[in-house]
């Protein structure tokens, strides 16, 4: 690898690694240090357990403003100064980025490759291997076994003692997720244990949170955590030195030795001041600061001497907590300038990062200094030409303004926050997006062949733009609904749309904007009824789907959102009717064969060699099961996010309804979950039958099955008893089974810890499906029978026999949402007539009965018809959508809104992501005449097989392809099967159809001769052959575009 791909790669780490994270950044100035001579026995403490040669996890708890950051910076630097420290992490509220442990591994993995090449090199090496390691949907397992341990293992006979690492404020990077805090805290953990990895101690600082004090004594940490409390360590004469300390500074700085002798304060003033503080040093730091900034310090320390000794009853001072010091400072302004001060400075909180004042000035449209100026004591204000952010001193001022009880008069409501800051975003794109904001000019030119793109980039966005971009949706989602904002986004949806895609572009935020659109969908969908609703909720969508449909050419291009992507969008869009003008400007226009509508397919990514796949209930990952391996995919980039690793692979996988665990069933009998995110494996059940004993078989992949709020698992095996010698080729025999085994497991709400719950043994191993009800009944269905387990109790509660095998092959079964009946659907049937039907459950029949079976005359069937079949993928009855795996889905009838779950499709090794919505209140799907199901199709021809190369449904044509070795031109023939017009073509070159592709308006063919390097394209309307040299062919990105966009069939 040359230095300047090195360069590079490192680039981009730098560019992903949280920024501030390090304990002596320029972000995190001014730094809480402990003064020399304060915090001496509990320095010393910490100091001896992160030294030892023995693994040790120290856990450090302590309240608001006890002091803990200032330690923790503390022991970096006695550690630092004895090459014993590896890296720091400083959680922080105050930015995104430092409030979860999403970006902890990158920006540890930068700060071990500063410290050795060795390490460096390997980090880059794991980066160029696999390109995606930095990428957020990657598994926080593989990045922290390829970024972190890997590294560190190339030190181990580098470094002459072991080192520890130092993460504060713990109870900051729960937000969101607490649960990947944990993960990343094991993780840790794993390195001290690790003989090979040159870490030897890890210390955590937090708040004394329940959830956290609970991990730090986790079975997993017991052994090695050496917990620790702040206030175990007398703090009173530190808090004196500090104030003294502080009070001299003041006293020299501020000339007061004109207006009062030393000592200054006087001694009786101090005295009731350290009374009152009692060994907080928040408290004590922000009186100095309060009376630093003071315009007269003495008045100032007079003040606050009277605050504290309760003179001050305007105030209603509450003494003893730093809320008695926050309110008087907030109330140290005239009266009529007080509320607008309070709530700017809630806003700067609510900000999702921190920005320079300059960008605060630019978000907020207005010079915010003559706001806060006055505010100086509890947040740090720089100078307008700096870089440096705009941010409070500690996150206790937070927690004191947003809560009604503490602050009174002050309380700002965050939600209004969010309102004005998504109002503030939504109007600084009004004035600064624009076509082409950069200048770029030449739409064929990749980003990367613009020598001067960055310049250009960052002259022309500036931080306050770039945030309104990143962060609108998510103020959107905290505001609420409200008429000025209702107005403002759709002025933004209407004008200023493809802008934001293009900026997106340029920032390479081409994916947080795909979420974006569809997070401000969701809000604005659960917003009351307005004007223009229905028109934003489509153009989100539509920004959407042409995100997700020209990805990679808007990824590489900004400006093909406008020269292709827009041509090319279906003609009955939102998108088309507000940007007619842009699509009237840009070259490229297509006359004809444009689709009026989005269809069901929102992507489609191809795999090799696949068993099974399902998808999340957001439509946002996709996990795949081949032979030898478990694997998550992004659906929207395709990028791979993650693996369990080599390990057996499951039989069968499972999401969880909020997508964020797969329960795996194996073979063997072994039930784990995996949470891709930490790539952590819980096992619930393990190996159930010796390898050389016994094995087990499954009919379908239906053994596995999740409760519709994910609180209960029903899992199902058959075992049998086969010789060593079968025990080779599982998968290729069937064995005599003697009964399912049915294990259960189960979690209590909210809870995260699953214990299995019991076995049931269900005497006929025929089972087909496994489904789960909402009240955690359990249905077994077999060809003939139908049973319903209660969980609880573990005894079959209903039996129902069926009058004939009507539930084989194709059915899929699900309780309906109240668990009063259950639903029966034929996957295979393509018109709604009797396809759906329903079993009511009789509750006073005393468990046993024959039912009758109801079609279920008001359910709207979703079928989906890809190319050479179709499927019922799922159905609508009520406010309730039911598919195979999901057995209950809600949907919202309001307005036109789509619903934005997915489901997929399989044909060949293309899996395609469909959005449900498309398919509601679409008619029934002819089926194709090439298909099982259609007797026509022997007046074809006889030929062996056919290929379907391409398909249109709405227009009732089709193209199909048969093997003549004998002739090597094309014969044109064309047939009226049921009312298609099927055109049937001949010859040679149909021998590999993965070589042909069809235009979107069937009348063009193209095959690629690989031996001669040709493309030949046929004229299916006047026969002309036209002959086009590959080498001859300039392919750009436009180009590659439209032939993605024409072709339906083979390669493209």
């Amino acid at each position: 690898m040359n230095p300047a791909d090195k360069d590079e790669i490192w680039r981009r780490l730098a560019n992903e690694k949280a920024r501030g994270a390090e304990y002596d950044s320029n972000e995190r100035r001014p730094f809480s240090e402990c003064l020399p001579g304060t915090r001496i026995e509990l320095l010393n403490t910490l100091d001896d357990a992160l030294s030892q040669e023995e693994p040790s996890h120290v856990w450090l708890f302590g309240g608001p403003g006890s002091g803990k950051s200032s330690v923790a910076h503390a022991i970096a630097e006695r550690l630092r100064a004895k090459d014993q420290l590896a890296a720091t992490f400083f959680f922080s509220r105050k930015h995104v980025s430092r409030s979860n442990a999403d970006h902890v591994l990158p920006a540890i993995a930068y700060q071990v490759g500063l410290i050795h090449h060795r390490a460096k090199e390997a980090i880059v090496k794991a980066i160029r291997d696999d390109p995606e390691l930095l990428s957020p949907e990657k598994s926080r397992r593989t990045q922290f076994d390829s970024l972190v341990a890997t590294p560190l293992r190339e030190l181990q006979l580098v470094w002459k003692t072991k080192r520890a690492m130092i993460f504060d404020a713990a109870d900051e990077g729960v937000t969101g997720n607490a649960a990947r805090l944990k993960d990343l805290v094991c993780m840790f953990a794993e390195l001290v244990r690790d003989s090979t990895v040159p870490i030897s101690a890890i210390l955590f600082t937090s708040r004394p949170l329940p959830s956290l004090e609970s991990l730090a004594t986790h079975a997993n940490l017991s052994n090695i955590t050496i917990p620790l409390r702040i206030e175990s360590f007398d703090a009173s004469r530190d808090v004196e030195i500090f104030l003294r300390h502080s009070f001299r500074d003041i006293y020299e700085m501020r000339d007061i030795e004109f207006v009062h002798t030393w000592p200054w304060p006087p001694e009786f003033i101090l005295a009731a001041l350290l009374s009152q503080v009692r060994g907080q040093f928040i408290v004590a730091a922000t009186i100095s600061r309060l009376v630093c900034d003071a315009s007269d310090p003495n008045s100032a320390i007079n003040v606050v001497s009277s605050l504290y000794s309760g003179n001050v009853t305007m105030l209603d001072l509450d003494l003893g907590n730093i809320d008695t010091v926050y309110r008087y400072i907030l109330s140290d302004c005239e009266l009529h300038t007080r509320r607008t001060a309070v709530e700017c400075l809630s806003d700067i909180i609510a900000l999702a990062e921190p920005l320079s004042l300059l960008d605060v000035c630019k978000l907020r449209a207005e010079d915010v200094r003559k706001c806060i100026t006055h505010l100086s004591a509890v947040m740090q204000i720089p100078s307008l030409d700096s870089s440096a952010t705009v941010q409070i001193y500690h996150t206790s001022l937070r927690d004191y303004l947003w809560d009604s009880t503490r602050s009174r008069e002050h309380h700002v409501d965050p939600a209004e926050s969010h309102r004005r800051l998504v109002s503030s975003c939504l109007r600084l794109m009004q004035r600064e997006l624009k076509k082409d904001i950069c200048g770029l000019g030449d739409p064929s030119k990749l980003h990367s062949e613009i020598e001067d793109f960055e310049r250009r980039r960052d002259t022309s966005i500036s931080g306050a733009l770039r945030y309104a971009c990143l962060y609108w949706a998510y103020h959107l989602e905290r505001g609420g609904q409200d008429v000025e904002i209702q107005t403002l986004v759709l002025y933004f949806l209407q004008k200023q749309l493809l802008f934001f895609l293009e900026a997106s572009s340029i920032m390479g935020c081409l994916h947080p904007a795909a979420a974006c659109l569809l997070d401000a969908r969701l809000v604005i969908l659960g917003w009351r009824a307005f004007d223009g609703q229905t028109v934003a909720l489509q153009l989100l969508y539509d920004g959407w789907r042409l995100l997700l449909q020209f990805f990679e050419p808007i990824r590489d291009s900004a400006l093909h959102v406008y020269e292709s992507a827009l041509p090319l969008c279906p003609l009955n869009t939102q998108l088309r009717t507000h940007y007619q003008e842009i699509c009237l400007e840009v070259v490229m226009s297509v006359d004809s064969g444009l689709d009026t509508e989005w269809d069901a397919v929102i992507r489609t990514h191809k795999y090799d060699s696949l068993t099974a796949f399902t998808i999340s209930p957001d439509g946002r990952r996709l996990a795949t099961l081949s032979k030898t391996e478990l694997r998550l995919w992004d659906t929207v980039t395709g990028a791979f996010v993650a693996s369990p690793g080599p390990m057996l692979v499951p039989t069968e996988v499972r999401f969880s309804h909020d997508g964020s665990m797969l329960a795996c069933r194996y073979w063997n009998g072994r039930l784990c979950l995996w949470y891709p995110h930490t790539n952590s494996v819980v096992e619930l059940l393990a190996e159930q039958y010796s390898s050389t004993q016994h094995w087990t078989y499954t009919v379908s992949q239906d053994h596995c099955a999740l409760a519709p709020d994910d609180s209960l698992i029903a899992s199902g095996i058959i075992e049998s008893e086969l010789s060593p010698t079968t025990l080779q080729v599982p998968l290729y025999c069937r064995p005599e089974g003697k009964s399912l085994l049915i294990y259960l497991a189960s979690r209590r709400a909210e809870s995260e810890i699953w214990q299995v719950r019991g076995r049931f043994v269900f005497p006929n191993p025929e089972v087909t499906q496994l489904a789960v009800s909402r009240d955690g009944f359990v249905m077994i269905i077999t060809n003939e029978t139908i049973d319903i387990l209660d969980s609880i109790s573990l005894t079959i509660c209903r039996h129902l026999a069926m009058e004939l095998p009507l539930f084989g092959f194709g059915y899929w079964h699900c309780f309906n949402y109240s668990g009063d009946a259950l639903l029966h659907i034929d996957g295979l049937k393509w018109s709604p007539e009797n396809s759906i039907l329903s079993t009511l459950l009789d509750h006073d029949s005393g468990g046993r009965n024959n039912p009758t079976l109801q079609v279920v005359e008001d359910a709207q069937p979703l079928s989906f018809y890809l190319g050479d079949g179709g499927t019922m993928v799922g159905a609508v009855l009520g406010d309730y959508i039911y598919t195979r795996h999901r057995q209950v889905h809600r949907f919202s009838w309001s307005g036109h809104a789509h619903f934005l779950s997915s489901f997929n499709a399989w044909r060949g090794q293309e899996i395609h992501i469909i959005d449900l919505s498309m398919l509601l209140d679409a008619p029934s799907v002819t089926p194709h005449p090439n298909t099982p199901h259609n007797n026509a199709m022997q007046t074809v021809g006889s030929f062996e097989a056919f290929h379907l190369l391409c398909s249109r449904p709405d227009k009732k044509e089709a193209i199909l392809a048969g093997l003549d070795s004998t002739q090597p031109a094309i014969l044109h023939t064309t047939v009226l099967l049921n009312g298609w017009k099927v055109t049937i073509l001949t010859g040679a070159i149909f021998g590999a159809p993965e070589k042909i592709s069809v235009s979107y308006n069937m009348d063009m063919l193209s095959h690629f001769d690989d031996k001669t390097g040709i493309i030949h394209i046929y004229d299916l309307e006047t026969h002309q052959v036209f002959n086009v040299a590959l080498e001859k062919l300039l392919i750009k990105t436009s180009f590659d575009l439209v032939l993605e966009k024409r072709s339906i069939g083979g390669s493209g």
